[in-house]
């Protein structure tokens, strides 16, 4: 698996240079960000820029969802640990109304 995530990443990292050198030149008029407008800003930059907030939107998407999983882990866990000492304790009673003749005797 390692060998495949290596080659996807070398791909992407080639196609983001062969982008980048290609529009060097391209400017884009206006742009708005909802709380601001730019003016006048390269095509390159404005790749860069949306690829680094979708890399941090995607890593803070994934820390929530491991943490909510630790969390879960942790929970099951304690439910376990809880389980087995009553299933030890279960174990420990002593065995009540048992004769120990009618077993001998085949039932």
């Amino acid at each position: 698996m390692g060998i495949i995530r290596t080659i996807l990443v070398i791909i992407f990292v080639f196609a983001v240079i062969a982008i980048s050198i290609l529009n060097q030149t391209e400017i884009i008029g206006k742009i708005s960000l909802g709380f601001t407008e730019l003016e006048n800003v390269s095509l390159v930059l404005v790749l860069i820029e949306t690829f680094v907030i979708g890399f941090l939107y995607a890593t803070i998407a994934y820390l929530l969802q491991s943490l909510s999983g630790r969390v879960t882990i942790r929970r099951y866990r304690r439910k376990i640990k809880e389980l087995e000492s009553e299933l030890e304790a279960m174990r420990n009673l002593p065995l009540e109304d048992i004769d120990i003749e009618e077993q001998g005797n085949g039932g």
